[in-house]
């Protein structure tokens, strides 16, 4: 081959190589948030690990205690009514059905006939006379509680995720399929344009190799310097629920990343396979 055409064709295997290397790592990114940041699994995962449910009941607990003693009644008509459990169960359904992208409503009945009960239970045990006008008090404390229970049950992030990650799928699964076939025609280009074929698959661990690095030096850097957690979100546990989340997707690209860089190693070793003259070019 002349010096010239051989300098031209080392720089058209060098521009594949870098728009290779681009492709490859929007690949790992469109892996990354089908795996992680859209995958509803982590979401689940991470409510639970961050005592997300557990801060839920706090606040609500405290909300619906303000309530009913501003209301004049003694803490105990909420005795078994604002419970641990029954908060994380009926949490635990409203987000499968979010995720799930059915609809769904938090059912209050049992709160409101309970509290019911509790304080004309309480009512009848002072001896203090029912009048019109308590009646109606409790009616308006007793929808006051069951309004804050559900606003407490409320979690807008699961509707934005589900919103997100429709667009996200339907997108998706037209550029996958791009990106695959551009990424092929450029691997069989790369190896197609050298004498040898070696050559070829070189540049492609050139370009699988750098990917890879930018992927993990990226997410590397987000989690070592937690630029993920310094997100201004109120209340505090839901700022420890959405960082939890964050580092977690942050995380699958380093997965992915070492899966790359596997890669690019088992094809160093099919260079050397091929360069030893052990495969006929």
């Amino acid at each position: 081959m002349k010096p010239h055409n051989a300098k031209l064709q080392i720089i058209i295997s060098c521009v594949f190589t870098f728009i290779l290397t681009l492709l490859l790592v929007i690949l790992y990114l469109c892996v990354g948030f089908n795996f992680g940041v859209f995958n509803s699994k982590t979401v689940s995962r991470e409510l639970n690990e961050s005592n997300y449910y557990d801060e839920v009941y706090q606040e609500i607990y405290g909300s619906v205690q303000t309530l009913v003693t501003e209301a004049g009644f003694p803490t105990s008509v909420m005795e078994e009514v604002i419970t641990f459990e029954r908060v994380y169960i009926a949490g635990q359904n409203y987000m499968k059905a979010v995720l799930s992208g059915s609809e769904f409503e938090i059912k209050t009945d049992k709160i409101r006939d309970e509290l019911t009960d509790n304080i004309y239970q309480y009512l009848l045990e002072e001896d203090l006379q029912l009048t019109q006008d308590l009646d109606v008090g409790i009616e308006i404390l007793v929808s006051a509680v069951a309004e804050d229970y559900t606003e407490g049950q409320q979690l807008q992030f699961l509707h934005d995720f589900v919103e997100y990650r429709d667009n996200f799928l339907s997108t998706i699964w037209v550029l996958l399929p791009i990106l695959i076939v551009l990424i092929g025609f450029l691997c069989y280009f790369l190896i197609r344009m050298q004498i040898y074929i070696h050559r070829g698959v070189r540049y492609i661990v050139y370009a699988i190799s750098s990917s890879s690095l930018l992927t993990v030096f990226a997410a590397g850097y987000l989690l070592i310097t937690e630029q993920y957690a310094k997100i201004t979100i109120v209340p505090d546990y839901y700022k420890d629920f959405i960082a939890a989340y964050l580092r977690w997707d942050i995380t699958v690209f380093i997965y992915i990343s070492g899966i790359a860089f596997t890669a690019a190693i088992a094809l160093i070793s099919l260079i050397s396979f091929l360069k030893n003259g052990i495969v006929d070019n």
